[in-house]
């Protein structure tokens, strides 16, 4: 039993910690993928590729780009996010159930 309390606290504590450092790193994500976005439409252009000197290294530049903006994308909107917004929905929920609504009753 005991340990089952411990156990909550310690996921309650670890989730707090998680949203903190995804919401602090925010800030500094939306601008990587704004610039990331920026050089994946950028990967045809006839200006960017004129650096390029043969197409084997232009094609390995337009690749690198897809993959650096949809890996990024895909970890921010497909993990990173949808995981803070469980953990501060169960945070949320557990204040609401385990600590508001018990002390509603005990004093109402």
């Amino acid at each position: 039993m005991v340990f089952l309390v411990f156990a909550k606290a310690a996921l309650l504590l670890a989730g707090i910690i998680w949203c903190v450092e995804i919401i602090r790193r925010l800030p500094s994500d939306i601008p990587r993928l704004r610039e990331l976005y920026q050089k994946y439409r950028c990967r045809r252009d006839e200006a960017v590729l004129q650096e390029l000197r043969n197409t084997q290294s232009r094609e390995e530049y337009q690749r690198n780009c897809e993959i650096e903006f949809w890996t990024d994308l895909g970890v921010h909107a497909f993990l990173f996010w949808p995981i803070t917004f469980l953990i501060m929905w169960a945070c949320v929920l557990f204040v609401v159930f385990r600590i508001v609504i018990p002390v509603v009753r005990a004093f109402g």
